[in-house]
C-alpha cells in the first residue's frame, strides 16, 4: 500500500505544494490589503483629520483717547496733551476771569460793532 516515490517525485510534489501554498498565502495578502484599505476609508469618514492649527487673531479695542483722535482727525501724531491744551482765545477768557474783568476783549470788540 505504501507507494514508494522516488527523489525527482517527491521534488516535484513538494515543489507543487509549495507553489499553492505560496499562490494561496498571495491570496490571502490581497485579501487582508483590500480589507485594510477598507476600513482606512470607513476610519477616514467617521474620524476626519483635523485641520492644523490657524494662525491666531489678534483684536485690539480702541480706547476711548483713540476713537477720539479717529473721529477728529485721524492724525495720531497730536498727544492728548496738544488737544486739551489752551488756545489763545481760552487763555483770554482765564485770564480775564481770573483778573475780575467781565468780557474778554475779542467778546468786547463784537458787542460794540
Amino acid at each position: 500500500m505504501a507507494e514508494e516515490f522516488s527523489k525527482e517525485e517527491i521534488l516535484y510534489l513538494v515543489q507543487r505544494d509549495l507553489g499553492r501554498l505560496v499562490d494561496a498565502f498571495e491570496a490571502i495578502a490581497d485579501a487582508l490589503t483590500a480589507y485594510v484599505k477598507l476600513e482606512q476609508s470607513r476610519f477616514d469618514k467617521d474620524f476626519p483629520q483635523r485641520p492644523g492649527p490657524r494662525d491666531a487673531v489678534v483684536t485690539h479695542i480702541k480706547t476711548e483717547e483713540e476713537k477720539i483722535r479717529e473721529r477728529l482727525s485721524g492724525d495720531e501724531s497730536e498727544s492728548i496733551e496738544q488737544w486739551t491744551s489752551l488756545g489763545p482765545r481760552e487763555r483770554e477768557v482765564v485770564e480775564r476771569a481770573g483778573s475780575g474783568t467781565k468780557r474778554p476783549s475779542t467778546l468786547a470788540r463784537q458787542s460794540k460793532k
